[in-house]
């Protein structure tokens, strides 16, 4: 009896199927849905919609610091006053410092501020220099609102000289010079 012993063929190897859709990249058209609009792009109102959330927001932060900056600024005159009451104050101050001083008394005397007025260069309070005009060789002041000239007398007081920035009266023995006020 012969067996029969079956031969295998030579067969060839089998090559690989490449699937090249599978692989590669889709195509814009697969992208697209079945209503026609792409799903990688946002839509319009999204867009819309995140725009006007960011123009809220900043208009909510910048009011909150300007209201913050209104209630921490005080009132300009509040201000003023205080500066005012300040330099009323500065006096009494150093009278306080000198008197809380153990000083002896003839240095106590030195140091407390003097009670004498300045002297002033105007002649008297009831004649003002309000203002000078000079119309070429001519010039005239305005005097307690008054116009005179150069020789004219006010109260008694002659009128020595007018210059852009003063005028000098001579009062009896005495000259004196006023400024504008």
């Amino acid at each position: 009896m012969s067996q029969y012993i079956p031969v295998r063929e030579k067969t060839k190897p089998a090559e690989p199927k490449i699937l090249s859709e599978e692989i590669s990249p889709p195509r814009p058209q697969d992208l697209r849905k079945q209503d026609g609009s792409e799903s990688r792009k946002p839509s319009v109102t999204k867009i819309f919609l995140t725009f006007v959330t960011f123009i809220l927001l900043g208009c909510g932060i910048f009011l909150a610091f300007y209201l913050y900056k209104i209630e921490s600024i005080p009132d300009a005159r509040s201000r003023a006053n205080a500066k005012k009451n300040m330099v009323k104050d500065i006096p009494k101050q150093i009278n306080k410092v000198v008197e809380s001083i153990p000083l002896p008394e003839q240095v106590k005397q030195t140091i407390s501020p003097s009670t004498k007025p300045a002297k002033k260069e105007t002649v008297q309070q009831g004649i003002v220099l309000n203002g000078i005009m000079l119309m070429g060789e001519k010039r005239v002041a305005l005097i307690n609102n008054k116009i005179y000239e150069v020789g004219d007398s006010i109260d008694g007081k002659e009128i020595l000289s007018i210059s852009p920035e003063m005028v000098k009266i001579k009062d009896g023995e005495n000259i004196k010079t006023l400024k504008v006020q």
